[in-house]
């Protein structure tokens, strides 16, 4: 076999990147990767006119760009990194209520219903599913 070596993703990135000049692309995944830190972080609390200000875009910009670089708006990046958390908190025993409050959701009937939608399946399948019954 041959030894294939795999692209870096962040030069996948800036491939996606809708600017012509070189140096632009790099000046702005490096904003788009720094806004994309924050939502990862920060995923509940992050709003895209602070975060377009954080990375020096406007919130227009940023929404564009983000969603043409990494395939997600960054609302609905946001969405799914606490989906994960939330998925990874189910996983580990906790329950749905909790769950919902741990990752930011109001109720745990918001947290169901995103969860449905998103990952195909509700937050009670994946404690039924990992549980060790």
């Amino acid at each position: 076999m041959s030894d294939r070596r795999q692209p870096c993703p962040l030069a996948l990135s800036l491939t996606r990147v809708p600017v012509k000049r070189w140096a632009t692309k790099a000046d702005l995944i490096t904003a788009l990767e720094a806004a994309r830190l924050e939502l990862e972080r920060n995923p509940d609390t992050a709003r895209l006119e602070a975060l377009g200000a954080e990375v020096g875009l406007s919130p227009h910009h940023l929404q564009r760009l983000f969603a043409a670089t990494f395939g997600h708006s960054p609302r609905a990046y946001g969405e799914r990194v606490r989906l994960l958390r939330a998925w990874s908190h189910l996983a580990a025993g906790m329950s749905v209520s909790e769950t919902a409050i741990t990752v930011g959701y109001d109720s745990p009937q918001q947290l169901a219903r995103v969860f449905r939608r998103v990952m195909d399946c509700a937050p009670s399948e994946v404690r039924r599913l990992v549980s060790p019954d």
